[in-house]
């Protein structure tokens, strides 16, 4: 894909996933429906633990650090995609993988910043609260252990050595 039309993308999901927000806050926020027989619920709530690990291991990590591992996390995905781009810029799985990464991040640190937490509203009985970007996220995830699947002859030989010799040629 075009970097025009990957950023496309990275726009589209990251105004999906916010738009769908501000109607939950707006109009539904009180809600709490049944969607799948007792399985799943649209039940809205402010995750203010800011992270799942942070939730589920009640490390109680705050919210400065939460938002400079945000923006880290996400230059660190865009050095990563510069380089496997510069490596092998044919593939529509890395183009996938950088949208589906990139929106989530980005999702990710917005709410962060404007809800205090994360507007969590997909509710699975007796495990968690997620949203839109957390699917962003899995999705990226699942695609990319396909992907190292798929490439792992290739992998076998990649060192993060490699990562820093690319940058210092660059520079």
């Amino acid at each position: 894909m075009k970097k025009r039309t990957i950023s496309f993308w990275i726009i589209t999901l990251i105004a999906m996933d916010q738009i769908i927000k501000l109607i939950i806050k707006q109009y539904y926020f009180q809600k709490d429906i049944n969607i799948l027989g007792g399985l799943v619920y649209f039940r809205p709530v402010i995750n203010t633990s800011y992270s799942w690990f942070n939730s589920l291991f009640d490390l109680g990590v705050g919210y400065y650090s939460h938002i400079i591992f945000n923006i880290l996390t996400i230059i660190l995905m865009l050095v990563a995609i510069n380089y496997i781009y510069y490596y092998n810029n044919n593939s529509t799985l890395t183009d996938i993988i950088t949208i589906l990464f990139i929106s989530g991040a980005i999702c990710s640190l917005i709410d962060k910043i404007f809800y205090g937490g994360s507007l969590d509203f997909i509710y699975l009985r007796s495990l968690f609260t997620f949203d839109i970007k957390d699917c962003y996220v899995s999705g990226g995830l699942v695609i990319s252990f396909y992907t190292i699947y798929k490439y792992r002859d290739q992998i076998d030989n990649f060192k993060i050595k490699n990562i820093i010799v690319h940058y210092k040629k660059r520079l």
